[in-house]
């Protein structure tokens, strides 16, 4: 039982290995394709669930990785963002201020300190099913992230986060929601 359990856990390590080498890798090609083209203004949004949820319709070719991967960039002819997936989807212009003031904003998230979801001074509340997002960027020729799980974000009426109206009023979380915003309305 002993060796299944620790065959088990390599081989959950492997996976999830095996998935921030395929982000990596997306992400260094990206990266070289903005510089080539001289663009200094984007960043990576990386949504991802802890397990798997794979759903593929058999008459669709499956277009995506086990995890969400976008890339919002500004350049001469307006702000883009596209999904970054195996079916290469086209870049979506979007009206936004995503990127005014950007190294400003850059310097602040990456500072910022998101506080856990709290009930009380004395008790903290988690959960093991939460969706997460980290937030990729370039600031002084150094790849940077913040890394978010929306469960801090979140609040409810029977056991409230008492962090809810701190962590919502950061410029990461508002910054975050405006791209969840932009990403759903361009469905």
């Amino acid at each position: 039982m002993k060796k299944i359990i620790v065959f088990l856990l390599i081989l959950i390590s492997n996976l999830v290995h095996s998935q921030d080498v395929v982000a990596d890798s997306i992400l260094s090609n990206e990266i070289r394709i903005l510089q080539a083209k001289k663009c200094t203004h984007y960043f990576f949004l990386k949504k991802y669930s802890v397990g798997s949820n794979n759903l593929t319709a058999t008459e669709n070719p499956n277009c995506n990785y086990s995890f969400d991967l976008y890339l919002f960039w500004e350049d001469s002819q307006g702000i883009f963002f596209r999904k970054l997936n195996k079916c290469n989807s086209q870049p979506i212009k979007i009206t936004t201020d995503l990127f005014v003031n950007f190294a400003t904003k850059l310097k602040s998230i990456k500072n910022e300190k998101i506080k856990p979801y709290q009930v009380n001074p004395e008790e903290f509340s988690t959960i093991n099913h939460s969706e997460y997002a980290e937030i990729l960027f370039q600031f002084n020729n150094k790849i940077s992230s913040v890394k978010l799980d929306y469960y801090t974000i979140s609040s409810d009426k029977e056991s409230p986060n008492i962090n809810y109206t701190y962590n919502t009023s950061l410029p990461t979380v508002k910054w975050l929601l405006e791209c969840d915003s932009l990403i759903l309305n361009s469905r």
